[in-house]
């Protein structure tokens, strides 16, 4: 059991890559003891009225999001929007056609490994997903029941991941766009897992500057795969920059075994004083701009 006030603000259902469907997940949270949780889904918001739901019902806080996939020059750059309208007309087409995009992509992957003289169908990938949205590891979950591979990690590094014989690269979002898009649902848009980027200090100062230019409200400093030192460089750059600071494990279940609920700092939960400057923020852009979680 965590200790009071502890959140954890990225967390994944089966609505993208987790293995835990949205209520579940929220029930997870309440045995951790958790007080809020943030549910980010990889380019989606499906799972959020569910968990929504059964947050009421467990006395959860719950901080609706989504985890954009963005274009960059350079590693891999991901936006969390962080307290979005989950009604909001603009996101929500957005990300029905990048659902529509996914789709498309799953299906060229799938005829790639056949290509490939592998035995896997559609059907195979769809009960390794549960009914969840279909994704890159449920196809490796599909050659794993299959015999091909022994393991996800090693699917990956055979066909699925990036420059293997059966990837396909992914449709994603420009920076300004996906800025732009979690403002229009009344959010904030915070980078996630800044490693990522796969900078040195000073670049990964003006990668954040520039993005900061387009209107970025805060960075991920604590995170579950983090050293002590890691944080504290970010949070160095998080001061000198004035972005607000945010943490999570990034939780996606049995994908991600070594990824536990509520561990973002170590074996420690983020700290619930990390919540009310997001919400603050929040509440000025949406006394500034009152109509943009309705455009």
């Amino acid at each position: 059991m965590l200790s009071a006030g502890a959140i954890d603000l990225h967390a994944h259902t089966t609505a993208s890559d987790g293995t835990y469907s949205p209520s579940e997940l929220v029930e997870l949270a309440a045995r951790s003891g958790l007080s809020a949780l943030g549910i980010t889904d990889h380019d989606t918001i499906d799972g959020l009225p569910e968990a929504a739901q059964a947050a009421r019902a467990l006395g959860i806080e719950l901080v609706p999001g989504v985890e954009l996939s963005v274009a960059y020059p350079h590693g891999r750059l991901h936006l969390l929007g962080y307290f979005i309208e989950i009604g909001a007309p603009i996101l929500n087409e957005r990300l029905v056609r990048l659902k529509q995009n996914r789709r498309r992509r799953n299906e060229q992957m799938l005829h790639r490994m056949q290509e490939l003289g592998l035995p896997i169908t559609w059907e195979d990938v769809l009960k390794a997903a549960g009914g969840g949205q279909v994704g890159r590891p449920h196809m490796a979950a599909a050659l794993v029941r299959k015999g091909v591979v022994s393991g996800i990690a090693e699917a990956f590094d055979r066909f699925l991941a990036e420059g293997r014989p059966a990837h396909i690269p992914k449709d994603k979002i420009q920076p300004p766009e996906a800025i732009h898009l979690i403002h229009t649902a009344g959010g904030i848009a915070v980078v996630a897992h800044p490693d990522s980027l796969a900078l040195d200090e000073a670049a990964l100062v003006e990668a954040l500057t520039q993005l900061k230019s387009m209107g970025l409200d805060g960075m991920e400093c604590y995170y579950s795969r983090y050293t002590q030192d890691q944080t504290s460089a970010l949070l160095d750059i998080a001061r000198k920059l004035d972005l607000l600071v945010t943490g999570g494990s990034d939780f996606h279940g049995d994908t991600k075994p070594d990824v536990v609920l509520g561990h973002v700092i170590g074996d420690l939960p983020a700290p619930y004083d990390l919540l009310p400057p997001l919400k603050e923020a929040v509440q000025r852009r949406r006394r500034m701009e009152p109509r943009l979680a309705q455009a």
